[in-house]
């Protein structure tokens, strides 16, 4: 991930963005925001959040294997995105 790709997660009390090699946000409804500049991680704090990374990319992967069986078997109509 870089700037311009970041892993950008969120749910109703929590957001994070990644942005592997510049800088981390995390926002908490409790804890308010925190702003880390990846160099100012140790190294064993960028290994968890690459590899939070992989697990959230699993999900979203698990989550299209879900979604897209419906595709398959006709239940869903699919709108093509050509920006990729």
């Amino acid at each position: 991930m870089n700037r311009a790709n970041p892993l950008i997660f969120k749910s109703d009390d929590f957001e994070i963005e990644i942005f592997s090699g510049t800088d981390v946000y995390f926002a908490s409804k409790k804890l308010g925001q925190i702003f880390i500049k990846w160099n100012d991680l140790e190294n064993n704090e960028k290994l968890r959040l690459e590899i939070l990374q992989k697990k959230v990319e699993k999900l979203l992967l698990e989550a299209k294997e879900i979604l897209f069986a419906k595709e398959k078997a006709g239940n869903l109509l699919i709108l093509k995105d050509d920006r990729s």
